[in-house]
């Protein structure tokens, strides 16, 4: 097994590492698909905006293989934040086409009476249970900074939800893809735990 960390140039690859690291695993920073092993477990992090992560995923040909090439009979794919919202169809932030791996879109926040971003830690409330959600407690919190959220056609795929006036998909899955709308690698030991759970599908 190869863990490789997808760097297109608008994700904190470097802390990525670190926390995989830690966690006492291996892991590469890779530029180019040519670089991906077939057996690979492959990450997906994301700041900043979604047109430009979708350019930079075309820059670097990512796009053409995670909608062609990625093998789901072999690989596993975690995508978080931004990388997580590049999988659907549109987002209500830009212009450009997503990825289209996942139907929905992406929408706005609504504000209500809370501040727009969602920023800091928040629980999740677990809705279909899976390995990704592993000793994952009510009591453990994961950090956000999003002011757009996922909005799926496929309920079904949602394995968990937080919630900023409205709940929203924390955490999604189909076909060895899965989404974090929160940032793993800035969530600490509850943040470990979902990348452990990752490495070990």
């Amino acid at each position: 097994m190869t863990i490789s960390i997808i760097d297109y140039g608008v994700c904190n690859s470097y802390s990525v590492k670190n926390m995989i690291n830690r966690i006492g695993y291996p892991c590469n920073i890779i530029n180019s698909p040519s670089e991906i092993k077939n057996d690979s477990k492959l990450i997906l992090p994301g700041i900043g905006s979604f047109d430009n992560g979708i350019k930079n995923l075309k820059k670097f040909s990512w796009d053409i293989y995670l909608k062609n090439d990625f093998k789901p009979d072999k690989q596993h794919l975690l995508c978080f934040c931004l990388g997580m919202q590049l999988l659907f169809n549109n987002s209500e932030e830009g212009n450009l086409d997503g990825l289209a791996l996942i139907s929905g879109n992406v929408r706005k926040l609504k504000k209500g009476s809370m501040k727009i971003p969602n920023m800091g830690w928040r629980n999740l409330k677990l809705i279909k249970s899976h390995p990704i959600t592993n000793n994952i407690l009510l009591e453990d919190k994961f950090y956000f900074v999003h002011s757009y959220f996922c909005d799926l056609d496929e309920k079904h795929t949602v394995l968990a939800e937080s919630n900023h006036a409205e709940p929203f998909p924390a955490i999604i899955e189909k076909q060895k893809i899965i989404g974090c709308q929160f940032h793993p690698e800035k969530s600490n030991i509850y943040g470990m735990k979902i990348i452990e759970n990752f490495i070990n599908l």
